[in-house]
């Protein structure tokens, strides 16, 4: 025998503990990867809740201010409306005049800049009535000039570094009052416009707003100043009747920088509307521009968005609080907030795989620690291997290989040298192996006297298993191996002119939909079904096997009594005849496609023959199934 060295011993074993110290690491390093990770989530969590908070308090700012300053325009305006002397028609016509079309607008004076008589210059007002306003009366006259004054004074106080609320006041008659140091608007806008058909001044009248609620308006691109903006409208009525409406329009366009500069690594932030309307996204501003701010996520058609805002949705009601969204489907964590003013949500989408990078970086740690206090263990085991058992294992190898040639006497006296001195477990080993000699020596003889009795058995189980073999384990029919045997046997019978026979390959139609509706158990059902149908109905010169998958084969021997076709047909109808529900069929029930070819001498061999049954078979599916060709 060949000679294996001592140290195969060692070898093997450094190979097992290897294997078992590696496991052990991995083990220690998924505890440590899930400990880091679900520590590095809560963490990655909660910073992204303070991120929100605070991004979301530095942006709703704007807001507050805005409905701030309204309010105080509110209550000063009340004030002068109740406390302030009648004015003149000539005070009114020093303000206005009315142009060639019947609009009134404000004088030109009052947007350049003008001192006023209190001592105070203002600029950047511009007014306008509409020439339908046949008359103006007295109060609306008041009204007017009271805006004047006070959007005069607080307009250029609401433009500041930090943010810029253009103060404007509308009026229900279709008047307005606007401090705009951009543009002359009130000379500029059509004599016949309509302000109060918008629907924008619309809701702030009383049959359209009888709560008389304050309006936010939904966010649009202004193409002239190219800013983003949002409008807050504040209805001011006094004892039942609606005077004034002061308004802020609050550009947006640091908010939009911000959205896209500012956002923790890896991450992004995005504002939608409760509605679905996409307000802004750093990658979607330009679309959302082209739609004048209204971009719906439907018309959108982004997937990842329109399920992050199902998930929103699904999560129930969003107020002030951040809400943490674990969102499965993209892999990410949404925090979302509602921002105070136009109620939008604002939403910070972090990627789950930014929490598993640090995950990562402990688990290596952990490997390379593990593997290198591994390394130096098995130096150590390797000696001990070699000194305590390599050596003891060489000798009994040796023994072991006297044992296996027949010769018992050289370890039964004491031809080897085996110490058994010790009390160690090698020790036992060399009494017990010496022991075992004497046994296998013994039992030796015994086993010889049953090698022919088991030899026999072995014979006959044989004989069961080659049955076995030749049968499908699922159908109990003969199998595709039964059936080449059975085929070239019949074709070379054929062949010599001691019979004749025909070939029927069939496949049950759809049975791929079958499985996927019904499922596989039901599947496996139906295949025994038909396969013991297609027995049944062969009859006695009919043999039927399972080919493969839904596909069976049937070799008919020649019967006077009927065709080969009217026998396939039979069959096929009795597979129909089971009625086995198929609603994924257009026959409703399983069916089956054959093709039948008959022996003839122009076939070379048995594969030219199958060919052609299964191209029948091909030209039988792709005529509409459930037929034989």
């Amino acid at each position: 025998m060949r000679f294996v060295p001592a140290s195969s011993l060692a070898t093997d074993v450094l190979f097992k503990m290897a294997i078992g110290a590696t496991l052990v690491v991995l083990f220690v390093t998924s505890l440590g990867y899930w400990y880091v990770y679900g520590k590095a989530g809560q963490e990655a969590i909660e910073n992204l809740k303070k991120f929100v908070i605070n991004r979301t308090q530095q942006e709703t700012v704007i807001f507050k201010l805005a409905e701030d300053n309204l309010n105080v325009f509110k209550e000063r305006y009340l004030t002068l409306y109740q406390l302030s002397p009648e004015f003149s028609d000539a005070d009114f016509d020093a303000l206005f005049f009315s142009d060639s079309q019947g609009a009134t607008r404000m004088k030109r004076e009052y947007y350049d800049g003008t001192l006023l008589s209190n001592g105070m210059h203002y600029s950047g007002v511009s007014g306008f009535i509409g020439n339908n306003v046949k008359e103006i009366s007295t109060d609306l006259k008041r009204r007017l000039i009271l805006s004047y004054h006070l959007i005069a004074e607080m307009g250029p106080g609401c433009v500041t570094s930090f943010a810029k609320f253009f103060l404007h006041a509308t009026f229900p008659e279709n008047a307005i009052v606007l401090y705009y140091p951009e543009s002359p608007w009130g000379l500029n806008a059509r004599a016949d416009l309509m302000m109060t058909d918008g629907a924008v001044i619309k809701a702030t009248l009383q049959q359209y707003n009888p709560e008389r609620r304050a309006v936010w308006t939904g966010l649009y691109y202004d193409l002239t100043a190219k800013q983003w903006a949002i409008t807050y409208e504040l209805p001011v009525d006094y004892e039942g009747r609606h005077l004034i409406t002061p308004s802020h329009d609050v550009q947006l366009n640091d908010l939009m920088d911000r959205l896209i500069s500012e956002h923790l690594e890896g991450s992004y932030n995005f504002i939608i509307s409760a509605d679905g309307n996409l307000i802004a996204h750093p990658k979607k501003l330009d679309e959302i521009k082209k739609q004048m701010g209204v971009l719906s996520l439907e018309k959108l058609g982004d997937p990842t968005l329109s399920s992050m805002y199902e998930a929103i949705k699904k999560s129930g009601e969003v107020t002030g609080d951040v809400k943490i969204i674990d969102d499965h489907a993209n892999g990410t964590y949404l925090a979302v907030t509602k921002m105070i003013g136009p109620e939008w949500l604002y939403v910070t989408v972090y990627p789950k795989n930014l929490i598993s990078k640090e995950a990562h970086s402990a688990a290596k740690i952990i490997i390379v620690l593990g593997m290198t206090f591994f390394f130096f263990m098995m130096l150590i085991v390797l000696y001990v291997i070699r000194k305590n058992v390599a050596n003891p294992v060489r000798f009994l190898k040796i023994a072991a290989e006297k044992i296996s040639e027949g010769d018992y006497g050289f370890v039964i006296d004491g031809k080897q040298k085996l110490s058994d001195s010790t009390t160690n477990e090698i020790s036992l080993l060399v009494k017990a192996f010496r022991h075992m000699a004497i046994q296998v020596r013994d039992a030796n003889k015994i086993l010889e006297d049953k090698i022919e009795e088991r030899t026999q058995a072995l014979e006959s189980a044989n004989k069961k298993l080659t049955v076995l073999s030749f049968l499908d384990g699922l159908t109990g029919i003969y199998n595709r191996r039964s059936f080449d045997q059975a085929i070239h046997s019949k074709f070379d019978e054929a062949r010599e002119g001691r019979g004749e026979f025909a070939l029927m390959i069939c496949d049950i139609d759809f049975f791929k939909l079958y499985n996927d509706h019904y499922g596989h158990e039901s599947g496996d059902q139906a295949l025994k079904e038909i396969a013991g149908t297609l027995v049944h109905n062969a009859g006695i010169l009919g043999q039927v096997y399972r080919y493969g998958g839904e596909e069976f084969a049937v070799i008919m021997e020649h019967d006077s009594l009927s065709s080969y076709e009217e026998r396939a047909l039979n069959l096929l109808k009795a597979v129909e005849k089971i009625k086995r529900e198929h609603c994924m069929s257009p026959y409703g029930v399983l069916t089956m496609s054959a093709g039948l070819t008959v022996y003839s001498n122009v076939f070379q061999d048995v594969k030219d023959m199958f060919i052609t049954a299964d191209q029948n078979l091909y030209t039988a599916k792709k005529a509409g199934r459930n037929q034989l060709i």
